[in-house]
């Protein structure tokens, strides 16, 4: 059945199947090597795992590792709303026109160089409406060379830096540049103190969740210390699954280190010694680096027994997991470290968490503004912040902009100054039309509130929030409500598939959108008393947030519905009248 595999296969199951947390990564690695996961496959490795073959197979479906739970396709398509709004939509409907296949992926996570394509499921890929049509003319076989080549994410420096201080250096990755920039000093000095003191100078900082749940880091600390067990895990949340989010990658890529150095000193001021740095199972370059990082630590006395000749120790063990904004959650991280398809939890992870222990979950750029913080101050990370904002953030800029990419800026800066003077401005010399902020779940604002800040208290106003970071500049060469419609379809798809929100509410508003979307549907207040029943029936977190995007086109941009509707928008293909 596996042929000249099964060695290499034996070799995977020795390695990760009697470790904790390590199912999903080993099925992750297993599909690696064999593709997609067939039944009989499952089958023979459920009693060397001594697990269930059906659990094997529901965790395999949930993460979209099955076979026959995607269509093969030589070609793929990022469909996401960042992509969509670069020239996606107009690559899409020209291959569709071409009678070319192709497969629908989940975002890959290098939203700046959209719109992006994968040639056999591989690195992600510039395309263009262009290329999308010489690619049309060619040979199958022709595609992968008629794709842009690779390209690195971009990421630009600007003032101040503090997750970003050491990225632009050469061969930042390396433990060796670490320790020239003095990466583990603050680590060496917390080990020296009082860990209440690390746990102070948090709360000074005003350091909130950098994921998107923009939660404050101090208390989800002081919740654990108070909790009851005698082991307690950190989980580090790098499955990067947001449309438009793609920080962590860089942040793993080019400074892994100081993401480490900022788990030492979490686990240290928390009392934890058994730390999973999860990451996203496509950033494989990130996973390289997260690993050679985590070599280089533990052979220079940095992780592990008796670091830095202290009594304190942290065992930390990279896991994988595929792109999903359910595992990217960090009830859904949990679970699925567990072996279970993620879901939401009862309670509080930081009471009852991985394998019902206390457990601290943090994202990649959290932990990697706490060297900072332990070496300058709270006081000093809070000022960095405009206008009562606390420190720094990293925006992920994309969609049609002049100069998409990642930027670390002072908490409070202005959607104006993100969108017109760092992200350049719109394309093509056109007008913004539109932002979308906070993430795929973000509302789309109108250019008369790009004046407010990036700060959750100035974007409540507009029904807004910071989130992950993630945010769309949209031209009017871009249909809202198209990309409405693609962040329902995008949630649709990402869903849990067992809360009522999901089940139901979830299927009737997505139907019910694209019945708008082609002039069928009732009034507009229907789609809003779908919405609210989403808020108002048991839900995850996926159903709960699924309905801010279409609400805020049909509260703003009432216009862009009237087109799509009467199609008149640009998601109609252009035809030029024939010469008599």
């Amino acid at each position: 059945m596996l042929g000249e595999k099964a060695r290499a296969v034996d070799e995977l199951v020795q390695r990760f199947g009697s470790e904790q947390a390590a199912l999903l990564t080993l099925l992750v690695e297993l599909a690696k090597l064999v593709g997609p996961l067939s039944e009989p496959v499952l089958n023979l490795l459920a009693p060397r795992l001594e697990a269930p073959a059906e659990r094997l197979r529901e965790l395999a479906r949930a993460h979209r590792l099955l076979a026959g739970e995607r269509p093969p396709s030589q070609l793929g398509l990022c469909v996401g709303g960042p992509c969509a709004a670069r020239g996606g939509a107009e690559v899409e409907r020209i291959l569709r026109e071409k009678g070319l296949p192709f497969e629908e992926l989940r975002c890959q996570g290098a939203c700046d160089l959209g719109p992006i394509a994968c040639y056999a499921r591989g690195a992600p890929l510039a395309i263009s409406a262009a290329r999308a049509r010489t690619l049309a003319k060619a040979m199958p076989e022709e595609w992968e060379d008629l794709l842009s080549v690779e390209k690195p994410v971009h990421a630009f420096k600007t003032e101040p830096r503090v997750a970003f201080a050491n990225i632009f250096a050469k061969s930042s990755h390396q433990l060796a540049t670490a320790r020239r920039h003095g990466v583990y000093q603050p680590v060496e000095q917390a080990l020296k103190d009082d860990p209440g003191k690390l746990l102070q100078a948090v709360a000074d900082s005003g350091l909130l969740g950098a994921g998107g749940e923009g939660s404050p880091a101090a208390v989800k600390w002081r919740k654990l210390l108070g909790a009851q067990g005698d082991k307690k895990y950190l989980v580090v949340n790098g499955v990067e699954s947001e449309p438009g989010t793609f920080k962590d990658r860089l942040l793993l890529e080019r400074d892994p280190h100081l993401v480490l150095a900022g788990a030492l000193l979490a686990a240290y001021a928390t009392g934890i010694h058994e730390a999973f740095l999860v990451v996203r199972a496509e950033y494989e370059l990130a996973t390289e680096r997260a690993r050679t990082a985590l070599e280089e630590a533990s052979r220079s006395g940095l992780l592990g027994e008796r670091i830095l000749g202290t009594s304190f120790a942290l065992r930390l063990r990279v896991r994988l997991a595929p792109a999903s904004y359910a595992a990217g959650e960090a009830d859904g991280l949990v679970s699925s470290l567990e072996g279970n398809v993620p879901g939401r939890r009862a309670g509080a992870l930081e009471e009852q968490g991985l394998f019902g222990r206390p457990t601290l979950v943090h994202n990649v750029e959290t932990l990697a503004m706490l060297p900072f913080i332990a070496q300058h101050g709270g006081e000093r990370f809070r000022g960095l912040g405009i206008g009562g904002a606390a420190g720094t953030k990293v925006v992920c800029l994309s969609g049609d902009l002049k100069r998409p990419g990642a930027y670390e800026v002072a908490r409070g800066t202005s959607l104006r100054e993100l969108l017109e003077s760092l992200g350049g401005g719109p394309l093509q010399g056109k007008s913004l039309l539109a932002a979308q902020v906070g993430g795929v779940a973000g509302p789309f604002l109108t250019p008369e509130q790009f004046e407010l800040g990036l700060d959750d208290a100035a974007l409540a106003s507009a029904g807004a929030w910071v989130g992950s970071g993630a945010v769309v500049g949209i031209s009017e060469k871009s249909c809202l409500f198209d990309l409405a419609r693609r962040a329902l379809a995008f949630f649709a798809r990402e869903g849990c598939g067992l809360c009522e929100g999901c089940k139901e509410s979830l299927p009737k508003l997505q139907e019910a959108v694209e019945q708008l979307g082609q002039g069928t549907a009732p009034a507009a207040e229907s789609i809003r008393a779908l919405a609210r029943q989403l808020r108002e029936r048991p839900r995850c977190g996926v159903a709960l947030r699924a309905p801010v995007p279409i609400e805020s086109v049909l509260a703003g941009f009432w216009p862009a519905v009237e087109a799509h509707r009467d199609g008149l928008c640009v998601c109609q293909p252009r035809r030029r009248p024939k010469l008599s």
